[in-house]
C-alpha cells in the first residue's frame, strides 16, 4: 500500500500531464505568432528589390 495511490493516481500523468504542460494554449499560441511576422516581412524586403530593379531598367534604355 505504499505505491499504489500515490503511483497512478496523481503523480501518474492525468491532470498536470496532458491538461496544461500537453501543448494547448502555450503550444500553438506562441508558435504561431512567430510564423505571421516570418512571412509579412520577408515579403516586404523582396517585394522592394523587385520593384526598385525594373524601374531604372526601363528608365535605361528609354
Amino acid at each position: 500500500a505504499g505505491g499504489t495511490t500515490p503511483s497512478g493516481t496523481t503523480p501518474s500523468g492525468t491532470t498536470p500531464s496532458g491538461t496544461t504542460p500537453s501543448g494547448t494554449t502555450p503550444s500553438g499560441t506562441t508558435p504561431s505568432a512567430g510564423s505571421a511576422p516570418a512571412g509579412t516581412g520577408g515579403s516586404a524586403t523582396g517585394a522592394a528589390t523587385e520593384t526598385a530593379e525594373p524601374e531604372p531598367s526601363w528608365t535605361n534604355p528609354k
